[in-house]
C-alpha cells in the first residue's frame, strides 16, 4: 500500500489554505464549510480501497481523523488565538512527534514516549480514558474537542458527550475498513457511547466511593461493554491477528494461550 504524493501534496495545500486564507474569514459558517468538506474528502480519497485486516491502513485512517480535528479546531474555533504558521503546523502535526512544553529550560521539549500508562491501575472511567488508555488521541481529542466545547459551553455533559461521539465515529470507520462489515459498526457506536454517558455519570456524582470499590465497578462496567467493540476481532481469529501479530510473540519462550473463538 502506497499512498500517491498528490494525496499527501493536497493535506498539506489544504493545512496552508487553512491557515492563510481560510481562518482569517470571518463568518463561521463559511470557515466550517471550507474546512470540513475537504478534510472530509481528503480522508476518503486517502483512505479508499484499503485492504482488510491491514494495521498499517488503520494507522494512516487514524492520522487522518486526527490532522482533520485539529485543522478544525484551529482554523474553525480557535480564531482568536494568535498562531504563527509554525506553531499552526506543529499542532496539527503533533501526532506525528508528541513532545509536551516543560518549564525547565534544560528539557524544553520532551518526547511523549508512552502510549498508555499501567491501564489496570485506573479506579474511574475518566481516569481510564484520560490519563491511562491511548494517550495520544486521547490529547488531540482533549484540547482540539473537549477543552473548546468547555470554553463555550461550561457543561461537562455536553463537551464530554460530544467527545465521546466523535471517538465512536472514529472507531466506527475503522472498524468499517477494517472488518467491511456493517453489522459491527453499531455496537461498536454503543461501546464508546455508553463509556460517555458513563464518564458524565461520574461527573455528576457527589459521592466519593472508596478506591476499591471505584475500581471494582470501573473493571466490571468495562468488561460488561468491551464485547461491543472486540466481538468482531475475536470472531475473525486467525486471519486478523496473524497479519498483525502482538509485539514478542514469536518469542518461544513466553507462554501463549490460544486464539479464543469466541466472545461471552
Amino acid at each position: 500500500m502506497v499512498l500517491s504524493p498528490f494525496v499527501l501534496i493536497g493535506w498539506f495545500g489544504h493545512i496552508i489554505i487553512c491557515y492563510y486564507l481560510i481562518r482569517p474569514i470571518c463568518n463561521t459558517l463559511v470557515r466550517t464549510i471550507l474546512t470540513i468538506i475537504p478534510c472530509i474528502l481528503f480522508t476518503y480519497i486517502t483512505c479508499q480501497n484499503f485492504p482488510q485486516y491491514d494495521s498499517l491502513s488503520l494507522m494512516i485512517l487514524i492520522l487522518c481523523w486526527m490532522i482533520s480535528i485539529r485543522l478544525i479546531h484551529l482554523t474553525i474555533f480557535s480564531i482568536d488565538k494568535l498562531l504563527t504558521f509554525r506553531s499552526f503546523l506543529f499542532k496539527i502535526l503533533w501526532i506525528f512527534l508528541p513532545i509536551l512544553p516543560l518549564k525547565s529550560k534544560r528539557n524544553e521539549w520532551p518526547i511523549k514516549y508512552y502510549l498508555i500508562l499501567i491501564p489496570v491501575k485506573f479506579v474511574s472511567l475518566r481516569e481510564f480514558w484520560s490519563q491511562r488508555y491511548n494517550r495520544l488521541i486521547g490529547t488531540v481529542l482533549k484540547e482540539s474537542i473537549f477543552e473548546p466545547i468547555h470554553s463555550k459551553f461550561s457543561s461537562s455533559t455536553i463537551e464530554g458527550l460530544t467527545t465521546f461521539i466523535i471517538s465512536g465515529l472514529l472507531h466506527v470507520h475503522v472498524a468499517f475498513v477494517a472488518f467491511d462489515d456493517v453489522s459491527t459498526l453499531f455496537p461498536t457506536f454503543i461501546f464508546f457511547f455508553l463509556h460517555g454517558i458513563g464518564c458524565c455519570f461520574e461527573t455528576k456524582m457527589k459521592i466519593q466511593l472508596p478506591k476499591y470499590i471505584g475500581w471494582i465497578l470501573t473493571h466490571a462496567f468495562l468488561l460488561l461493554t468491551a464485547p461491543f467493540v472486540l466481538e468482531p476481532s475475536i470472531k475473525r481469529g486467525p486471519p486478523l491477528l496473524i497479519p498483525n501479530p502482538p509485539p514478542l510473540v514469536n518469542i518461544e519462550w513466553i507462554p501463549k494461550l490460544p486464539i479464543p473463538n469466541f466472545c461471552p
